[in-house]
């Protein structure tokens, strides 16, 4: 089966219309967020409660009859000009990712990898799988936290993170913000998601001693596509 991720942040429209579409199976929730008066969302879900009474079921693996070119995920495009479009991605299309840029960054289990995009982001693929593939070690930051620099500044000095993603207008809130100077564990910037303005490249490479790359990630092509490192003084645009 493919996997759908829904924010429990979403407008309720928006989370009925996926359901529908998706044509949703199985609801993994939490109890709090069971919506009963919903006509789209699934009788058939699963809560830690109900998983509790199911515990006594066989434990033993399924035989699995997957497919390279089935259906892992579907992640939702924004739905700024009509409504949300489903981008289906394969097992052998993020398999392909996650090798890729295992190749490129040569992570390895000395890492830590900061954990704080949403799961109804793409991003968040290659933060849960990429980390876990060569055994570096996975540092989850609290809901929303991405959105203070401090806290930011902290857990990276504090978890000595080494590698991290951040869309541009994050990039700027980081590279203003004071204490970036004991960001000295981190190796590696990774920033997509918008336009990576030259200004703020150089203002990054200016105060904090890392690399910085700049990828292009449509949703629908398995997350990134192209890549480059940024180097200093340089006034190349992507």
């Amino acid at each position: 089966g493919g996997l759908c991720s829904l924010c429990p942040g979403y407008p309720q429209e928006r989370i009925a219309y996926m359901l529908e579409d998706y044509q949703v199976k199985v609801f993994l929730t939490q109890e709090k967020l069971v919506n009963t008066n919903s006509q789209n969302q699934p009788s058939n879900y699963l809560s830690r409660y109900r998983m509790a009474k199911i515990s006594n079921q066989l434990n033993t693996n399924l035989q699995s009859v997957l497919q390279p070119e089935n259906l892992a995920y579907v992640i939702y495009t924004s739905g700024s000009t009509g409504k949300p479009k489903g981008a289906m991605i394969t097992h052998q299309d993020i398999c392909n990712l996650l090798l890729w840029i295992q190749e490129a960054y040569q992570i390895n289990s000395t890492d830590s990898i900061l954990q704080y995009t949403s799961i109804s982001f793409d991003v968040s693929v290659w933060e849960f799988f990429w980390t876990l593939l060569p055994g570096a070690r996975m540092v989850m930051a609290e809901p929303a936290g991405h959105r203070d620099s401090n806290y930011l500044i902290n857990i990276i000095t504090q978890e000595q993170i080494t590698t991290l993603h951040f869309v541009p207008c994050m990039l700027q809130l980081l590279s203003v913000s004071r204490g970036e100077e004991k960001c000295t564990s981190t190796s590696r910037v990774i920033c997509s998601g918008e336009a990576l303005p030259v200004e703020l490249q150089n203002r990054f490479l200016e105060y904090f001693n890392c690399e910085l790359h700049n990828l292009f990630c449509p949703m629908d092509a398995a997350i990134e596509i192209p890549q480059w490192q940024r180097q200093k003084l340089s006034d190349l645009k992507t």
